[in-house]
């Protein structure tokens, strides 16, 4: 699998702006939402592997990484791509593409 990691800047919205009552831990892998690319519909599975402290309405800078194969995520991972972070149906953040990770 051809995973690629990018750095991005995410800012979850507060309770009663979203249906989140609590931040997501993004370290780890375990949270798997989707980001929707401002103005297209598509939703790209991505998992958050790192990130700073989390709370909610306060923007953090967040290593993420792309999850399927045969998935156009070519859009997503330019600089400045601002995105919604989509858990199901339910819009509980937005954020923006800082860049490609580097290893």
């Amino acid at each position: 699998m051809d995973r690629q990691k990018f750095i991005a800047e995410v800012c979850f919205y507060s309770h009663g702006q979203s249906c989140r009552q609590t931040a997501p831990n993004l370290t780890g892998g375990c949270y798997r939402p989707h980001f929707i690319v401002k103005d297209t519909a598509d939703y790209l599975g991505v998992c958050f592997i790192d990130g700073d402290a989390l709370e909610l309405g306060k923007p953090v800078q967040a290593l993420v990484e792309t999850l399927y194969d045969g998935v156009n995520y070519q859009t997503l991972l330019q600089p400045g791509c601002a995105f919604f972070i989509a858990e199901g149906a339910a819009i509980v953040g937005q954020g923006k593409v800082i860049g490609l990770w580097q290893e």
